[in-house]
C-alpha cells in the first residue's frame, strides 16, 4: 500500500497537502510503467508508487519514508535531481515533459513531469514527479537525435573495447561538442555511460541467472574483477553480491518441499527442534 499508517513523519505531511490526496496516491501505484513520488520541502521522500520503489531499491515504501536521493542514489545522479526538485520549490514552476536520463541507472530515456505542492495556507510544502520510459523515439528532442546512433553502438557492443574516437565519428561533430552535447544529455561522461551499460547487463544476470559474479564480470566486459566490484558499487551503491540476493527470483533455489523431503531423507522425519 502507498500510505504507511504508523509512520507520522508521512501522515502529517500527508494531510497537509489535502484530504483526497490517498486516492490519487493509490491510483499511481497502480500505474506499472510509470513512477511517481513525493517529497517534502526538504527533500525527503514523502511517497513512491511501487514501480519507483523497484527503481530506488526498496521492498517497501516504509524502507523509503524520510530519506533523500542521496540515501538511495550514487552522488552525481542525486544531485541532479535534488537540484532540479529544488528549483521547482523555489519558483513555484512546474516542469512539463521534461526529456532526460533515467534515474533507475538504466541507459534509457525517461519523459518527467515535476509540479510544486501547496499546503492549505497556499505555501510551498514540497514536490510531486512522475516520470515514464520514452517509447516513441519522435519524442526525443531533435538537437539530441545526433546521439542515437551512438547510444546504439554502446547498447550493442558494450562488452568490447570501445574508443571515445568512434563514438565522436558518429555524431559527425569535434571531440569538444561530442563530449559536451554527451555530458549535457546524459548527466555523465560516454566512459562512465559505457560503464553503466556493462552494469546493466551485469544485473539482468545476477537477476536472472546462477553464474558465478566473476563470469558475469567477464561476460559484460570487465577483465578485471576487482574492478567490477567497484564500479558496480559506484554505480549502484552495493556490491554485486548484495545486488544478487536482494533481486534474486527464486533462480536456482529449490523449492520449499524439495528442500524438506531432502532433509527427511537424511535426518528422517524428525517431530521435534531441538
Amino acid at each position: 500500500m502507498p500510505i504507511d499508517k504508523k509512520n507520522k513523519l508521512q501522515s502529517d505531511f500527508l494531510r497537509q497537502v489535502g484530504g483526497n490526496v490517498e486516492g490519487f496516491l493509490l491510483l499511481l501505484d497502480m500505474m506499472p510503467d510509470t513512477a511517481a513520488y513525493l517529497k517534502d520541502r526538504r527533500g525527503r521522500i514523502m511517497f513512491l508508487n511501487k514501480r519507483n520503489c523497484e527503481n530506488c531499491n526498496v521492498k517497501e515504501i516504509s524502507a523509503a519514508i524520510g530519506k533523500t536521493s542521496y540515501d538511495l542514489f550514487p552522488e552525481t545522479c542525486a544531485k541532479n535531481y535534488v537540484d532540479t526538485d529544488n528549483e521547482v520549490m523555489r519558483t513555484g514552476e512546474p516542469l512539463i515533459n521534461v526529456i532526460s536520463f533515467s534515474p533507475d541507472l538504466t541507459t534509457k530515456f525517461i519523459c518527467t513531469s515535476r509540479v510544486p505542492l501547496y499546503g492549505k495556507r497556499g505555501q510551498i510544502i514540497g514536490v510531486a514527479a512522475i516520470y515514464r520510459y520514452v517509447t516513441d523515439a519522435k519524442e526525443i528532442p531533435e538537437w539530441y537525435s545526433n546521439f542515437s546512433d551512438v547510444a546504439a553502438f554502446i547498447n550493442t557492443r558494450y562488452a568490447e573495447a570501445i574508443a571515445i574516437d568512434e563514438l565522436v565519428r558518429l555524431t559527425r561533430c569535434s571531440s569538444s561538442q561530442f563530449r559536451r552535447g554527451f555530458k549535457k544529455f546524459f548527466k555523465m561522461t560516454p566512459m562512465d555511460y559505457i560503464l553503466l551499460t556493462r552494469i546493466n547487463a551485469a544485473r539482468e544476470l545476477l537477476e536472472h541467472s546462477t553464474r558465478l559474479i566473476a563470469n558475469i564480470a567477464q561476460t559484460v566486459g570487465f577483465f578485471d574483477h576487482s574492478h567490477f566490484i567497484r564500479t558496480f558499487k559506484r554505480f549502484r551503491g552495493i556490491t554485486p553480491h548484495q545486488y544478487r540476493l536482494q533481486h534474486r527470483q527464486g533462480v536456482g533455489k529449490p523449492k520449499r518441499g524439495k528442500r524438506l523431503r531432502r532433509a527427511h531423507r537424511r535426518f528422517g522425519d524428525r517431530r521435534t527442534i531441538s
